[in-house]
């Protein structure tokens, strides 16, 4: 049986910020933990605008945890960088979940490489202290807290964090998954780990206490090892996400199962079933699941939300709480992708223009310092798409392919891009022209320089960040 493949997300909340992946592979943040900051710090202006993240090679995808992120390379290496885990001692930034070894600090830093990673990555999921990643091999690692068996395993070792807590950042393959069936899609909530295979049966381990991994509690609440859902026995599930003490599932048939706890109305359904079928009114084709509050996206692109709305997270103006899944209001305009972080939400069009809500205390909105109980347009300046076409002429150095960038700004500076372009002209197998960036002349020398403004108007593609490739041919 074949999956759907899940939807791209460009737009990423995570727990006090949020991160935008171009399609040209970079990447912006805005907030709190996004970029470059330890919670034993104070709030800085910075935060309050998107910045670029240096990560030195193309990103093809990305997770957005409440404390730490993960990129993955379009090569499939893996990046980490996070926020500090506590704030009690003022100096306790050690969290596992970044995979940098035993005794390494997070204390706010930029992007690392995880290493040794004797695999290639293809996806990732987040939680608050934990790391899963799947890769091609179609093999599952988690590394991180361990404390309530989030990790799927047993830890490879007896180490603990400065609380006696049991943690492993080593990267190890979890425990539970038949070998007859092959992980397919990753997921994670606050403490869970969430695996969907391609029989579409779900696997999840970690805290249980309001059955949130689908399974009947146990006497300690906590799975440790992966274990079949058998709460939604015979269901076809295409992918599932967590939030702080809930799950929402989404089956191939575009049916969405909540289950879990569901005090601020973010199970969406005021039943006392394990698992409640919400009715959207229309096939769903992606779920989100906040810390207390969750959205979906339904075949036609609409964007429905529920559960706490404290802070306008759930898009319903002043309300509370929506205990019910309530269309958001996006101005006719159709969601392609929605991501849930703490208490913010971030949604992505069909146009690929980026609107948010929710709470912006941490600057995690990318709006500056105002807030928005209701949806609003972000503008973030930075690419949105990408091409390679031919001049009429070549220019001074003999050169006649450009590269450019469409952006939501007139024009882009480009600077965050240069990695990308050295990348593919390092490649040196012969490309075809005209498949956007695959176009590449890779005959052209390895120097280049990014320009845009009166480069931009000279190529009549005004509104565009222009980069012209430029050396001498070989």
């Amino acid at each position: 049986m074949s999956l759907p493949p899940p939807i791209h997300r460009f737009a990423h909340a995570g727990g006090e910020h949020s991160l935008y992946l171009s399609p040209a592979g970079s990447l912006h943040s805005a907030g709190a933990c996004g970029l470059d900051w330890s919670r034993a710090q104070d709030l800085v202006p910075s935060l309050f605008s998107w910045r670029p993240v240096p990560l030195g090679a193309p990103i093809a995808s990305v997770a957005s945890g409440y404390y730490h992120n993960l990129a993955i390379s379009s090569s499939g290496s893996l990046f980490s960088w996070g926020c500090g885990a506590f704030l009690d001692s003022k100096n306790d930034g050690s969290i596992p979940a970044l995979g940098q070894g035993v005794g390494a600090e997070d204390v706010g830093g930029l992007p690392k490489q995880v290493a040794p990673f004797p695999h290639t990555a293809v996806a990732a999921a987040a939680g608050a202290y934990h790391s899963v990643v799947l890769t091609r091999a179609n093999k599952v690692l988690t590394f991180g807290a361990a404390q309530l068996g989030q990790l799927g395993r047993a830890p490879s070792s007896d180490a603990t964090d400065s609380s006696s807590l049991p943690v492993d950042p080593t990267p190890s393959e979890v425990e539970g998954i038949p070998g007859s069936e092959t992980p397919v899609f990753v997921g994670a909530g606050f403490y869970n780990t969430h695996v969907v295979t391609s029989a579409g049966t779900l696997y999840s381990a970690g805290e249980n206490q309001n059955r949130q991994c689908g399974i009947p509690s146990s006497t300690s609440n906590n799975v440790r090892t992966m274990t079949r859902a058998v709460d939604l026995e015979g269901e076809k599930i295409k992918e599932a996400v967590g939030g702080y003490c809930h799950t929402l599932a989404l089956t191939i048939f575009g049916e969405v199962l909540s289950f879990g706890c569901g005090d601020d109305g973010q199970r969406g359904s005021e039943a006392p079933q394990a698992v409640t079928k919400l009715d959207l009114g229309a096939k769903a084709k992606q779920v989100a699941a906040g810390a207390n509050h969750s959205a979906a996206i339904t075949s036609d692109g609409s964007l429905f939300a529920w559960g706490s709305n404290e802070f306008g997270q759930a898009g319903a103006g002043e309300l509370e709480q929506v205990r019910a899944p309530r269309r958001v209001d996006l101005g006719g305009r159709a969601a392609k992708s929605v991501s849930c972080g703490y208490s913010h939400t971030v949604v992505q069009t069909e146009n690929d223009e980026t609107i948010v809500f929710g709470q912006n205390d941490s600057g995690q909105l990318g709006l500056g310092e105002a807030a928005a109980q209701k949806p609003q347009d972000v503008r973030i300046p930075i690419p949105t798409q990408v091409g390679v076409e031919e001049k009429a002429k070549p220019n001074a150095f003999g050169i006649d392919t450009r590269y450019y960038e469409k952006t939501q700004d007139a024009v882009h500076d480009g600077g965050d891009i240069a990695s990308l372009i050295q990348e593919r002209l390092r490649n040196r197998k012969k490309k075809k022209k005209g498949a956007g960036l695959a176009g590449l002349k890779v005959e052209e020398r390895e120097t280049f320089e990014v320009t845009a403004g009166s480069e931009a108007k000279d190529a009549g593609v005004t509104g565009y960040a222009l980069g012209v490739i430029s050396g001498e041919r070989r």
